[in-house]
């Protein structure tokens, strides 16, 4: 996984403006309900994954979409704005991938973090093997 941020702010109450004016008045949120078998596959993930505010913060701050192509060039199954703000995620399978996005995201001014993912998900605390 890595995260990157601009260097540029968006604040969450200008995001929430922003989108709710982008709709206009017109939007009918839908009801969606999944499996925890769709939950467990990053591929399945891949297919549900989306950000509403994704318009609104690369209008805002334009090399978001530059950045996030890259993400997805590189080999990130899952590139999106993390929340409502500036800063984008990937998730990558092979950490190779994610590490060969970082040079070019950092000559593009990110700041960029990086962390490895869990195989699968570790057994509760306390709980007998």
């Amino acid at each position: 996984m890595l995260i990157a941020h601009p260097g540029v702010a968006m604040p969450t109450a200008d995001a929430f403006q922003r989108l709710a004016e982008s709709r206009a008045g017109a939007h009918r949120p839908v009801s969606r309900s999944y499996t925890l078998a769709s939950l467990t596959e990053w591929e399945r993930i891949a297919e549900l994954a989306e950000n509403d505010f994704q318009p609104v913060v690369e209008a805002y701050i334009p090399q978001l979409v530059e950045a996030r192509s890259l993400l997805q060039e590189t080999g990130a199954e899952i590139a999106l704005p993390a929340g409502s703000g500036a800063s984008l995620f990937g998730v990558f399978r092979r950490a190779a991938e994610r590490d060969a996005a970082v040079p070019p995201l950092r000559r593009l001014g990110f700041e960029v973090w990086v962390a490895d993912t869990l195989a699968e998900s570790p057994a509760p605390s306390g709980s007998a093997d």
